[in-house]
């Protein structure tokens, strides 16, 4: 049992694996059926519930097992195991379920409980995913920048060369909309050049941190009225998006690029429009499949890209339903 969930715990962390972790996950589940809970059926539990909601978009059956996953843990008081646990609901359950920020209170008591445990790695990962949360949510630049300062010394000294890169990454992305680097859709400064930040990356193998940053270039470039950057951003993202399959990083990307998208629209090709409306349509209703779930994190992104998608298609006077 305790194989397995090592095996599963591995798997999960790749989304792109991710039927892989449904496989252990169920295997777990298997001899939890056949010879009762243990200390590893939390884990089971919780990667199930994750599956449930990253595959199937059954969302209120995935925090229903989530539930269960803390309930046993907390019966065999294996605290070791709730800075994983944590950060599967956290990253893979919650954001579909309530407000982001019990997703980003969620990752906090995740370091927390990691950094108590000694587990550096998910202390790590639970501060990555802070600051993700931060981002999405709108939080205040000072914030995120805080947030930064607060760990980057505890992230440099762990050597997770994944974790310092997107850190590096926010830090960029908030000077930049601070106007505190070298144009006001650039990351470069005195002392970051991102040519090399991003070579390092692929030198690297970590193409889960390139994502985030090209999804974070795409954000700035958009904001800042440079669409033609934010369409080839764009087109990164959607490349690797299969490595946080699951997460609040695929919402995140769905609406950036269709306002992206919508924004190009009119100065693209007629091929080329066909192809971005399609594109936009298939967000809009991705989107919309999250609001019904959750709409405290995602109906104000549908509507916009609905309305955003009625404008380019000449219907702009409809009211939109709400």
């Amino acid at each position: 049992m305790v194989r397995l969930q090592a095996i599963s715990e591995e798997i999960g962390l790749v989304a792109s694996v991710l039927a892989w972790a449904i496989v252990a996950s169920l295997k777990v589940l298997g001899y939890t059926l056949k010879f009762g809970n243990s200390d590893a059926s939390a884990f089971g539990y919780m990667v199930y519930g994750a599956s449930l909601c990253a595959i199937f978009k059954n969302f209120s059956a995935g925090a229903r097992f989530a539930k269960l996953a803390f309930a046993v843990n907390e019966k065999f008081g294996e605290q070791l195991l709730l800075p994983k646990l944590l950060l599967l609901y956290g990253s893979g359950i919650s954001v579909w379920n309530e407000h982001i920020k019990k997703g980003i209170e969620c990752h906090r008591q995740g370091v927390k409980t990691a950094l108590a445990g000694g587990d550096t790695n998910y202390a790590g990962y639970h501060i990555q995913s802070v600051l993700i949360f931060l981002v999405i949510s709108g939080a205040p630049l000072n914030t995120v920048l805080s947030e930064y300062e607060r760990y980057r010394k505890f992230v440099e000294n762990t050597g997770d060369i994944g974790a310092v890169n997107y850190l590096v990454s926010v830090r960029q992305f908030a000077k930049a909309l601070c106007g505190e680097t070298a144009g006001p859709a650039l990351m470069d400064d005195g002392d970051f050049d991102e040519t090399r930040h991003i070579r390092s990356m692929n030198e690297n193998g970590i193409p889960i941190i390139l994502l985030r940053h090209y999804l974070l270039k795409m954000r700035l470039l958009y904001i800042m009225g440079i669409i033609d950057g934010a369409v080839d951003m764009g087109e990164a993202c959607a490349k690797l998006l299969y490595y946080h399959m699951g997460t609040i990083i695929e919402p995140e990307f769905y609406f950036f690029h269709a306002l992206t998208l919508a924004a190009a629209h009119k100065h693209v090709s007629r091929a080329k429009r066909v192809i971005y409306l399609t594109r936009i349509r298939r967000y809009e209703k991705k989107l919309k499949t999250l609001a019904e779930s959750c709409p405290e994190n995602y109906l104000h992104k549908h509507l916009l890209v609905c309305a955003e998608r009625m404008r380019i298609t000449g219907k702009a006077m409809k009211p939109l339903p709400l």
